[in-house]
């Protein structure tokens, strides 16, 4: 028995009760536009610019990375036209992770230096903890996360490309982050809607679940170590 188009069940979309790409551009501006470590919007380089654009970078790196691997499970599973989109996104976590190590090299050249050792172990750290929430809203909600790095590397083109004069890097580096940027955001303004990968995210959640069961103490060890 058929049923004609107006008399089939139609779910409901996530779109239709939130605003994604609002949603997701808040989120961005949460990542990239604040002014921690320095005072307005940039118009010159200057050394606290350092620890600013480090902090930004390697926060932005986290939900170009978790849009890699969902999209990546989902090319697998499910969508076979986000493989280009994965692609991207890998590229895009390639040159954050650059720009990462462009910035801490630029906080202190001397990476066995206590005050390299503590950026990075402070980085990783933070990064571990925002990885999650990115990873599961990667798989729900795809078309937010483009869109917050669609504004994250709006706002980061715009600061690099004021904060260009005497800026580290022979006057090189910015230009090319500042291109990069420009780059991504047209990739990701590019992407306007996107369903949830259901495998995807129940490869996801697994995964998580799965780390989060392993790191509990087995009742024996907690036995013992009482």
């Amino acid at each position: 028995m058929s049923f004609p188009p107006s008399a089939r069940l139609k779910l409901p979309k996530l779109s239709d009760f939130v605003d994604i790409r609002r949603f997701g551009s808040s989120l961005g501006n949460a990542i990239s536009a604040h002014n921690v470590f320095v005072q307005g919007h940039p118009t010159a380089f200057h050394p606290s610019l350092i620890k600013h654009f480090l902090l930004v970078e390697a926060t932005v790196a986290v939900p170009a990375f978790a849009l890699s691997v969902s999209h990546y499970l989902a090319a697998l599973t499910s969508h076979p036209d986000r493989v280009m989109l994965a692609r991207q996104c890998l590229v895009e976590s390639s040159n954050r992770t650059e720009s990462v190590v462009f910035w801490l090299t630029q906080l202190e050249p001397r990476a066995t230096d206590p005050i390299a050792i503590s950026a990075r172990i402070m980085i990783v750290a933070l990064q571990l903890i925002m990885l999650p929430f990115w990873m599961l809203l990667s798989a729900t909600m795809p078309a937010a996360v483009h869109s917050t790095l669609e504004r994250a590397n709006d706002v980061l083109q715009k600061k690099y490309e004021t904060s260009q004069f005497g800026a580290p890097g022979g006057n090189m580096a910015l230009p090319r982050y500042a291109a990069d940027c420009g780059r991504q955001y047209a990739q990701h303004a590019a992407v306007k809607d996107m369903t949830c990968s259901f495998p995807a995210l129940f490869v996801i959640l697994v995964t998580l679940f799965s780390l989060k069961w392993s790191s509990r103490p087995r009742g024996g060890q907690a036995s013992a170590a009482g």
